[in-house]
This record gives structure tokens, C-alpha cells and sequence, in this order.
């Protein structure tokens, strides 16, 4: 299997966290990968962050992760909150 395969659900899940907007701010998203201590990069639990919000602003996440999460909630609540948007289109 290549490096660059994704299976099927991976790439329709990236389709709609890449057409999501981003969390804080509806902008443009680039895609945030979460990690936590011991976990690898991984497609499945992505956010769409703006690069303001993700890598480039005062208030980016990359900048300070501790205040960012204290500011606008825990990574894991705001991917529950894409998650379930997911879920719900994938019903209709």
C-alpha cells in the first residue's frame, strides 16, 4: 500500500472538514491535526482552523495551546461539535 492511499472514508471526511469554515471565525480553514501526548498524527481527528486561529495570529492555537483551549474550549469538545455535523449530513 502506498504512503499516499486514504481510504474512502477518510478522504470524505477531509472533504467536509476542508468545506466546513473555520470553528472560531467562518473563515477559510487550513486543517488542524490533533494530538495528544502519545498519539500520531492522524487524518481522522482533524479541525478546521483558519490559519489565523491555527498557525499565524496572536491568538493562534500553535502560538499557545494552554490559553487557546482556555479561550475557546478543549480540541476534543470542538471535533465532537464537527463530528456530529458530519454525522447528521451523511443522514440526510
Amino acid at each position: 500500500m502506498s504512503a499516499k492511499y486514504k481510504p474512502i472514508h477518510i478522504k470524505r471526511w477531509l472533504a467536509f472538514v476542508s468545506s466546513y469554515g473555520c470553528l472560531l471565525c467562518a473563515r477559510p480553514n487550513n486543517i488542524h491535526h490533533i494530538k495528544d501526548r502519545a498519539m500520531r498524527r492522524n487524518d481522522l481527528f482533524v479541525l478546521p482552523l483558519c490559519r489565523e486561529h491555527h498557525q499565524d495570529g496572536p491568538d493562534a492555537y500553535h502560538t499557545n495551546p494552554t490559553s487557546w483551549e482556555a479561550l475557546h474550549g478543549s480540541q476534543w469538545s470542538l471535533y465532537a461539535r464537527v463530528l456530529e455535523d458530519y454525522l447528521r449530513s451523511m443522514r440526510r
